[in-house]
């Protein structure tokens, strides 16, 4: 994120701004946000990581990084919010989208973390219990582990913020 006095063309990462996808790599960019990714950090990222299809999201209404607007439990299968977002990344035109609403997506239904294509783990407070995400998933035959995480939560991120993963191998 933009540290204190650096100048306003400074590349600026938040971890919480991108998805990795194999060879893809999702960034969000929102000038309007003070905590994320600009357009220096994104050029930063297209150059370092070149070998891979480095995309830009442009955030909207409000939403202050990408895990909180899409996720992707498994390849062809994403949790997106349409009115938080310009526009969906092409690729993704003809996945299985499970759309949440504006207000699901501040309250980090998208800020899930896929463990394999069969297991997603979600957080869940007594304010949102994120129910409707959960149906959804199991509907496709995803297992979802609910974890109590209203601290976090009440912070500003749940549990894919809070592991940030770049990449696993499972077997």
């Amino acid at each position: 994120c933009r540290l204190k006095g650096t100048p306003d063309n400074y590349p600026a990462l938040n971890g919480r701004d991108f998805v990795y996808l194999d060879d893809r790599m999702l960034f969000a960019l929102s000038e309007e946000n003070d905590i994320g990714t600009n357009s220096e950090g994104f050029r930063w990222m297209r150059n370092t990581f070149a070998f891979h299809d480095v995309m830009a999201v442009t955030l909207r209404n409000g939403l202050r990084y990408l895990g909180q607007a899409i996720s992707v439990p498994r390849p062809g299968l994403a949790i997106v919010c349409m009115d938080g977002i310009v526009a969906l990344p092409s690729f993704m035109k003809e996945w299985d989208i499970i759309e949440i609403s504006l207000d699901e997506a501040k309250a980090f239904a998208a800020d899930g973390l896929s463990i394999d294509e069969k297991e997603y783990v979600i957080g869940v407070s007594e304010e949102n219990d994120n129910s409707r995400i959960v149906a959804e998933l199991e509907k496709r035959g995803i297992k979802v582990h609910k974890i109590p995480f209203a601290a976090h939560m009440s912070l500003g991120g749940s549990v894919r913020s809070a592991v940030l993963p770049l990449r696993r191998d499972v077997e």
